[in-house]
Order: C-alpha cells, then sequence, then structure tokens
C-alpha cells in the first residue's frame, strides 16, 4: 500500500473506534456524525480490504487484523500530532476546542462554576466535557488522550504521570442544626456515640477514610455507607447523622443547609488536591494553557472560585487546623513547582 493514499482522517476515525467501540462515541470524539463514520468505516474497509469492525450486542469488536494495525496506527498519530504540537502556540480567544476533564462530585462543585464563568469571558470557543471515572479508566484515558487533566485527591495515579498540588484540605464534621444530641460542640464521646454516614467515593483516596475511622474508633456505628460525598449534606440536614466530609464540601452547603460544623475529634490525615496529566501532553501548548487556568483560579486555599468558609466551631480569624499555608503561584511561575513524571 502507497502511503500517498492514506488519508490521515480515516486512520483518526480507525483509532476512535477501537477506542470507544460504538460509531456514535468515536464520531463525538473525532467531530463526525455517525454517518460520517460509517462512511469512513466503508473507505477503511475498501482501503485494507477487510472487514475491520464485526457488530456485536456489546458494541464494534475489532477483527485480528484491526487488531494487529491498531497500535502501530496509534502510535503514528501520537508521533504526527506531538510533532505538529511543537510548531503551534494555543490562542484561548480564538480556539475551537474541546477539553475533557475528570474530577469527583466535589470537584465539579468547587470548581466549575469559577472555571466557566472565566472560560466564557475569555474564551468562547472552548467547550468544557467533565466526568467522573473509575481510577483505571481515568489512567487509559490520560494515556489515550481521550482525558486532558484529572482534578482531585488521586494519590493512586501516578506512572506515567505528572501532577501538581492545587490546595491541601482537610476533613470536618457537619450535623443537621437541628440535631436532638449535638449542639454547640462536637465532643469525641458524641461523635462515637452518634451515627454516621460516610462517603467511600471509590477510586480517589478518600476511599480509605472509611477504613481509617473504622480504625480508629472500635464499633463505630455507620449508619449509611454512599459512594459519593455530594448528597451527604442535605442528608444530614435532615436526619441525626454524622457526616465526615472535605472541608470544601461542608463550606459550600453550610449556609444552604443549616449545618454545623466542627473539627473531627479524632485525628485524620490531610490530603492534597493536585491536577495530574500525562506525560504525553506535558508539552502540549493547549494542556499547558489549562492547566495554567486551574493554577491561577484554584491555586491556594482563598483561590478566586473559593472562598474558605466560616466554620462553626473554629474563631473568626483563627487558623483551621489542616489547612495548608499559602499555596498562591503567579500564572509566569505555574510550571516551576510541578513535579513529575511519578513513578
Amino acid at each position: 500500500m502507497d502511503v500517498s493514499s492514506v488519508d490521515l482522517n480515516l486512520l483518526r476515525v480507525f483509532d476512535a473506534i477501537i477506542r470507544h467501540g460504538t460509531l456514535t462515541a468515536a464520531g463525538e470524539s473525532v467531530g463526525l456524525t455517525q454517518p460520517g463514520v460509517s462512511n469512513a468505516l466503508t473507505r477503511l474497509r475498501t482501503l485494507f480490504d477487510d472487514n475491520l469492525f464485526v457488530r456485536t450486542p456489546s458494541g464494534m469488536q475489532p477483527t485480528d487484523f484491526a487488531r494487529a494495525i491498531a497500535v502501530p496506527i496509534r502510535d503514528a498519530l501520537e508521533l504526527l500530532n506531538g510533532s505538529l504540537r511543537l510548531q503551534r502556540k494555543f490562542d484561548p480567544t480564538q480556539a475551537i476546542r474541546t477539553f475533557h476533564v475528570c474530577t469527583s462530585d466535589i470537584g465539579s462543585l468547587t470548581f466549575l462554576p469559577g472555571l466557566l464563568a472565566h472560560v466564557r469571558a475569555l474564551s468562547p470557543g472552548i467547550k468544557l466535557k467533565v466526568g467522573q471515572y473509575t481510577l483505571r479508566e481515568a489512567r487509559e484515558m490520560l494515556t489515550s488522550g481521550e482525558l486532558d487533566l484529572a482534578i482531585g485527591h488521586l494519590p493512586d495515579l501516578t506512572v506515567g504521570i505528572y501532577q501538581r498540588v492545587l490546595f491541601d484540605d482537610h476533613y470536618v464534621c457537619i450535623v443537621s442544626a437541628k440535631h436532638p444530641r449535638v449542639q454547640a460542640s462536637l465532643s469525641l464521646t458524641a461523635f462515637i456515640a452518634e451515627y454516621h454516614a460516610l462517603a467511600s467515593s471509590p477510586g480517589t483516596g478518600h476511599a480509605l477514610l472509611v477504613k481509617h475511622l473504622s480504625n480508629t474508633i472500635s464499633g463505630l456505628h455507620i449508619g449509611l455507607e454512599m459512594r459519593d460525598f455530594a448528597a451527604l449534606p442535605a442528608i444530614v440536614a435532615k436526619t441525626d447523622l454524622i457526616a465526615t466530609v472535605p472541608s470544601r464540601l461542608a463550606g459550600h452547603f453550610q449556609e444552604i443547609f443549616k449545618l454545623q460544623v466542627f473539627p473531627v475529634p479524632v485525628i485524620l490525615p490531610r490530603f492534597s488536591i493536585a491536577q495530574l496529566w500525562h506525560e504525553r501532553s506535558h508539552r502540549d501548548p493547549c494542556s499547558i494553557w489549562l492547566r495554567g487556568v486551574f493554577v491561577d483560579l484554584f491555586g491556594s486555599p482563598s483561590g478566586t472560585a473559593y472562598t474558605p468558609p466560616l466554620l462553626l466551631g473554629f474563631p473568626e480569624g483563627s487558623r483551621v487546623p489542616g489547612t495548608a499555608s499559602d499555596l498562591t503561584t503567579s500564572a509566569a511561575g505555574h510550571n516551576a513547582s510541578i513535579v513529575g513524571p511519578l513513578v
């Protein structure tokens, strides 16, 4: 086969079908309609003289030949993309681009309002796609280039990954303002005696919270365990449960649901919220811009999109135990403190 007869856009479609498994999802990733992808697949079958994909109940399954050429084609596309990135600059005011970001339910609440306002004002042609994925999915999507950035408490996302810590956070306890037994303060005795609502948040470092509390306090009464944190404040506000949550979630919902917020009366580890990206996009101007936006907006506990709440139980003006020192970083210096890749 003469390489001059190969349309590179067809190879992009082939790689997209391999990665996504359906024509619809493949089309969305490359900006084509499903009929457009079907037409490209017909041309690919003629080009390679192979069926390439077989439709099954679980999606489009590649033939043996398609599997054999999938990795070389992806490597060639990545090499070409990398070469082109070195020659281009990124102008956010003119860019037409979708950035795909992985973050948790808490991350969506914390980051998206300020991020969307910033992007709409500066870069009207940029769209954000945000999802929650398992650790395995996030790693694979970062590696393939389908995901641009992961944001959160993700200590197990390491190999081939760069990271930059945005801020530190800590856990607090929330209880209903109408709690029948807990008012004004939360003692260790009450913490042990009451029933708890906890989030395990699989795929993040928060998954260890339930285990840590259970190991710290023998016989801890767990009345409710959930996957995510975001629903806990609404549930706690209407029950007598205690929930241990990150301070930013408590601050977001404290006034909305009339919650009491207290220090956790047992020692819990602090944790860091970081942005993480694959080494393949480390020098990509688009990725560098996006990472710089996150640093500028959220690179310290007092970032422009987040104001620390006045937590009940902490005197006004005092330094809340477990919070980070000032981590403010200028846009010009945001790359200087990058740590990675972690191996």
